[in-house]
């Protein structure tokens, strides 16, 4: 069914609604108490794109604060951004076949249903045709007051100029809830329901190739990661949906952080856009899910030389000389591109969600979020670097920073003379994870403790003790294990790693094992 003829239909419905509030109450819309109804009719005439043709339809109307208190939470849901209207209406046309749409036109959305499940979500259009101007609501309030109505009784029929409505079942102070208000049995969608039927922003062809950061020739200009044509809802009208769904865990966007070592994110996220440039490299992420879309952006970390002569660079850097060299030159070789496709993703309504990396990436991902501003949620990093001189180390950046107990990196790399030790972490949010030694556990102790009443009970004492002795320390050991754990620590936590051969057993073992540890939700 078309954008036009629910429109007509919706603009029909809402007129009759109109009309009976006045006919029932003698007042005009805004001068009532508060009313609300709900009624079925069919209607016939241009409404329906022909003089003999008809359709079934329903609506449920009201008006007031006490019927239609939850506005505010509706339009809120679906990031309206007008005045609320002084009525609701949702109205329902049945479209044969087991196709029934619903519109609402305040909102300017309309929903279509098939054997009741939920199909698209399509906006109407408004303003967009050479009348700008056009209100649909200013035309169903002049449908009303040329109305004529003597009754509402089942059967009446009301003309309405070129339109007739033929009053069906209804039913006056009609109040439920908005998550259970129906017509024909249907209630309308939420923008997460919507959400679940977007398209997956699948990247074309012109998405796959990384563009080279240092030449700007190389950087084309992407296709809209949404194809309209391949979804059952138009962009323009969804885009809120892009930043409602979150990542929500850490383990998730360490996916993420690996992933932009070589864009394989394992099934986590999909890549878009990369930006390389010699040893640096940058990618962005995406994924959706029922509650919409989300983008990432994610630094690589060390896997060259190159990369380890930038490590080592700890003299001040940037226009301040507030970072790390090192990390700062870095992101900066990088920041160009990047920020270009940021902005090209801006233009569609798309922003960044997290801004992610491990190691040298974490250190790259928590400058560029300092200088090109952070993303909606914040920057996540796993065993990064402290990027920021002594000078700069007061304000705090919002997102979440994992470190490993053993993992030198993160740390003051005291076995080398502490020279990361006058540098400071920044990010907010700190949680250590580290692996605790645990061998008493709820199985060695219900054992211990049935020998041990065995044992008060038993004529040779001696033998039965030893043998307790012997069992209980057996399972003692036996059961000994590592457990993961995980725990909050301050902003600039780090650890001194003052053996050397520590250092190079966490740098080996653990760096890169942030995604075995418990998870956080963020």
């Amino acid at each position: 069914m078309n954008a036009h003829l629910v429109v007509s239909i919706s603009i029909a419905m809402v007129g009759v609604s109109l009309a009976i509030f006045f006919f029932l109450t003698g007042k005009r819309l805004g001068e009532g108490e508060s009313f609300s109804i709900k009624f079925a009719a069919t209607v016939s005439g241009e409404a329906t794109d022909g003089g003999d043709s008809s359709m079934d339809s329903e609506v449920y109307f009201c008006t007031g604060p006490g019927n239609c208190k939850y506005y505010e939470q509706m339009y809120s849901d679906f990031n309206s951004d007008y005045d609320l209207p002084d009525f609701f209406a949702l109205v329902g046309i049945d479209a044969g076949e087991g196709k029934v749409v619903l519109s609402e036109l305040t909102l300017g959305w309309m929903f279509t249903f098939e054997d009741g499940a939920l199909t698209a979500c399509e906006g109407l259009g408004f303003g967009e045709d050479e009348d700008s101007d056009y209100d649909p609501i200013e035309e169903a309030m002049s449908m009303a007051s040329s109305a004529e109505l003597s009754s509402f009784d089942e059967g009446t029929v009301i003309n309405m100029g070129s339109t007739s409505i033929t009053i069906g079942a209804h039913d006056i102070g009609y109040d439920p809830d908005v998550k259970s208000a129906t017509v024909m049995g249907l209630k309308m969608p939420t923008p997460e329901e919507c959400g679940a039927l977007s398209p997956l922003p699948t990247p074309d062809e012109d998405q796959g190739p990384s563009v080279d950061a240092a030449d700007e020739s190389t950087w084309v200009d992407f296709a809209e990661p949404v194809d309209p044509d391949a979804g059952s809802r138009r962009l323009e009208e969804g885009r809120q949906l892009w930043g409602s769904a979150t990542a929500s865990t850490s383990n998730e966007l360490w996916y993420a952080a690996g992933g932009a070592y070589d864009g394989d994110a394992e099934g986590k996220f999909t890549p878009w856009a990369t930006c390389t440039n010699d040893n640096a490299r940058a990618q962005f992420f995406y994924k959706c899910d029922h509650r919409g879309c989300n983008m990432n952006l994610g630094f690589a970390g060390s896997d060259d030389a190159k990369d380890w002569l930038q490590n080592v660079q700890a003299w001040p850097g940037g226009s301040d000389w507030d970072y790390h060299n090192g990390f700062h030159s870095y992101y900066t070789m990088l920041e160009p591109c990047v920020t270009r496709y940021r902005y090209m993703l801006e233009g569609w309504g798309i922003k960044l969600d997290y801004i992610v990396g491990h190691s040298l990436g974490g250190a790259a991902a928590t400058v560029y979020a300092q200088e090109r501003g952070n993303g909606l949620k914040g920057v996540v990093t796993f065993g990064a670097p402290k990027t920021n001189q002594p000078w700069n180390g007061g304000t705090k950046l919002q997102g979440w920073r994992f470190v490993h107990a053993d993992d030198p990196v993160p740390s003051n790399l005291c076995a080398v003379g502490c020279v990361m030790g006058p540098l400071h972490h920044v990010v907010s949010n700190t949680y250590q994870v580290y692996d605790q030694l645990e061998c008493w556990n709820e199985q060695v102790a219900r054992s211990e403790k049935q020998k041990r009443q065995s044992c008060s009970r038993s004529w040779w004492k001696f033998w039965c003790w030893f043998e307790w002795i012997w069992t209980t320390v057996y399972s003692w050991v036996q059961s000994c294990g590592y457990t993961k754990k995980i725990k909050s620590e301050s902003v600039n936590f780090a650890h001194h790693h003052f053996s050397l051969v520590w250092a190079v057993y966490g740098a080996l073992a653990k760096h890169s094992a942030y995604g075995d540890y418990p998870s956080v939700d963020l």
